[in-house]
C-alpha cells in the first residue's frame, strides 16, 4: 500500500484543490486546519501560510452563507435553469439540462404533429451528431487517459522515483480490488440470484 507520507502529501494537495474550486470536504479530515502540517502544505503548494489558512476556512464560510439564504424548496428551484446554454456548459448543472429536456419533450406532445415534426427531425439529427462525437472520443479515450495519467503521476512524484512506485502500487491494489469484486458478481452473486429467482 502507499506509505503514510505520500498519503498525507496527496491529501494536502487534494484539500488545497478542493478549497480553490469551492468544494466542501465532507469526511471530517482537514490537514490544512492543523498547524503542524502548515509548513508541509506550504512546501507542497507554494502558497503562503495566510493563503493556506484562508483556503481552510473560506469554503466553510461560503457553505454556511448559502445554507442561511436557501429555503426548504431550494432543491426544486435549483433544477429550473435560468439560462439553458449556461447549464449546458456546466457539469454541475446537469439536473437543469435534464429538466429542460423533459419539459421540452412534454411540450412537443401538446402541439400538432405537422408543427412538431421538423423540430423532432432536427433534434434527431443533432442526437446522431452527438452520438458520433461520443463514439470518436471513446475510441481515442485510452490515449487521452494515458496522457493525463502520465502528467498527474509526474506532478505528484516530481523527481522522486520511489513515489512513482508507491503510486502504481496503490493503483495495483485498487485494480485488483475491482477485478475481484467484478469476478464475485459474475461468478457468485449473479448465478446465485439466477438460481433463486428463475426456475
Amino acid at each position: 500500500l502507499i506509505d503514510q507520507e505520500s498519503n498525507i502529501d496527496n491529501r494536502i494537495s487534494y484539500e488545497v484543490w478542493a478549497n480553490s474550486q469551492g468544494y466542501q470536504i465532507k469526511d471530517g479530515i482537514n490537514y490544512l486546519q492543523d498547524p503542524k502540517f502548515m509548513e508541509r502544505a506550504k512546501r507542497i503548494t507554494d502558497l503562503s501560510k495566510a493563503e493556506l489558512q484562508d483556503a481552510s476556512v473560506s469554503s466553510k464560510l461560503e457553505t454556511a452563507d448559502s445554507a442561511k439564504e436557501s429555503g426548504p424548496l431550494q432543491p426544486l428551484v435549483d433544477i429550473v435553469p435560468q439560462n439553458f446554454f449556461k447549464a449546458l456548459g456546466d457539469n454541475g448543472l446537469m439536473l437543469q439540462v435534464i429538466f429542460f429536456g423533459l419539459f421540452f419533450g412534454i411540450s412537443l406532445l401538446f402541439i400538432p404533429n405537422e408543427k412538431s415534426k421538423p423540430v423532432i427531425e432536427v433534434v434527431d439529427s443533432i442526437m446522431e451528431v452527438f452520438l458520433k462525437m461520443v463514439d470518436l472520443v471513446m475510441k481515442a479515450a485510452p490515449f487521452f487517459v494515458f496522457a493525463l495519467l502520465a502528467g498527474v503521476v509526474s506532478k505528484m512524484a516530481g523527481d522522486d522515483i520511489s513515489k512513482v512506485v508507491e503510486i502504481f502500487k496503490g493503483l495495483s491494489w485498487y485494480s485488483l480490488t475491482v477485478v475481484i469484486g467484478l469476478a464475485t458478481m459474475i461468478f457468485l452473486v449473479y448465478p446465485l440470484l439466477f438460481k433463486i429467482f428463475v426456475k
